[in-house]
């Protein structure tokens, strides 16, 4: 602490052959968090790759700085987020805001945006994110209710694109996945669960009539619920499992792909 509301902490490490360094500089005033980061590593070998359509826009080099700013507001059960960073090599950025709504201790909401610059790079990063911390954008919503007949809900919703090629899509592409839990206890010792889960992702296939490649649309559903009993130190458990699965040929890959 530094006075004045702000704050700072350094950090430095050499693991594996990457030196890494920087720092934050906080500042706190009421319920308003602000603060800039630095970061810099350096490794001794050099990253090269091999060119693919996929990795066009990974990193390659043995240098990478970062510098990025954060802020969250907290009014009563409300907190406001967010985060924007800077690839110093590439010019890229990556931005992540949000809000949590907290109404009591059995029923929460929260939704999150991000966008990741297709050339954005930090592998130190840790993001919540599909893939990793480049090449995305998407919407996630969460939710944890408490509703008619004692049944407990968690709902996670997640919608997604990326706007360049990447392993496994070599144009661009999106996803959705969705998750639903329902819980419900009967007495102490007799728990019901259900959970829905929904993907959809899009990739691509060769095809054998030409030199491109063609999209294709995956959806996979599943259905599981389990009963679970406890009888003094004996616990008992049965489930069942219901999966569909559907494939679907899109459109062909042009261009990048060849």
């Amino acid at each position: 602490n530094i006075g004045w509301g702000f704050n700072t902490t350094l950090f430095a490490s050499r693991v594996e052959g990457v030196d890494l360094l920087g720092g934050h500089l906080g500042y706190r005033k009421g319920n308003f968090f602000g603060g800039v980061t630095f970061a810099y590593s350096n490794r001794d070998d050099s990253v090269t790759l091999r060119d693919y359509v996929y990795n066009s826009h990974y990193f390659r080099g043995d240098r990478i700085a970062n510098v990025g700013v954060d802020a969250m507001w907290q009014w009563r059960r409300i907190t406001l987020y967010g985060e924007a960073a800077l690839a110093c090599d590439s010019g890229m950025v990556a931005m992540v805001a949000g809000a949590l709504v907290q109404a009591d201790s059995r029923n929460r909401f929260g939704i999150s945006v991000r966008h990741f610059d297709e050339a954005y790079h930090n592998p130190y990063a840790q993001p919540f994110a599909v893939g990793s911390t480049q090449n995305e954008s998407g919407v996630a919503l969460d939710a944890i209710s408490r509703l008619p007949f004692r049944i407990d809900a968690t709902l996670s919703l997640d919608l997604h694109k990326f706007s360049a090629p990447r392993y496994g899509a070599y144009m661009p592409s999106s996803g959705q996945w969705l998750r639903v839990r329902l819980d419900r206890h009967f007495g102490k010792y007799i728990n019901f669960t259900l959970r829905y889960a929904y993907r959809y992702k899009e990739r691509n296939i060769p095809n054998i009539d030409s030199v491109l490649y063609l999209n294709e649309n995956t959806l996979r559903q599943q259905v599981q619920a389990e009963l679970r009993s406890t009888l003094g130190q004996w616990q008992l458990s049965s489930r069942g499992v219901a999966r569909s699965e559907e494939r679907r040929v899109g459109k062909e890959c042009e261009g990048m792909c060849r």
